[in-house]
């Protein structure tokens, strides 16, 4: 997803989801996706999740993940929104800037719902 910064910087934001039961002959050809499931299948204890992603031009500000346990049913909703979380707090944008990305992603621009 492009969006704009209040300041009008430009920045990218990458969502990937690793189902449970996605390989890694699953993701060779597609790159975002093979750095995602490497992020997310070294533990043992966890079965995939979701990767958040920003840039700005070419570097990555934020990163965030959110590992399934063994227990956890997949959700796209709940996995977008707690790596969402975790990669803009790991970034180095203002609260504003944070808001205005939350706002256009769970107000329904992007069509992910507010409620998860």
């Amino acid at each position: 997803m492009k969006m704009q910064l209040v300041n009008g910087e430009e920045i990218h934001v990458f969502i990937t989801h690793i189902h449970p039961k996605t390989s890694a002959e699953d993701v060779k050809e597609l790159k975002f996706k093979a750095e995602a499931y490497q992020l997310l299948s070294g533990n043992p204890k966890t079965k995939g999740g979701t990767v958040a992603k920003i840039i700005k031009g070419d570097t990555v500000i934020g990163l965030g993940k959110a590992s399934l346990s063994l227990e956890d049913n997949f959700c796209k909703n709940t996995g977008f929104k707690v790596a969402l979380t975790r990669a803009l707090k790991n970034s180095d944008m203002s609260k504003e800037d944070r808001t205005t990305i939350w706002k256009k992603i769970f107000d329904g621009k992007y069509g992910y719902r507010k409620d998860v």
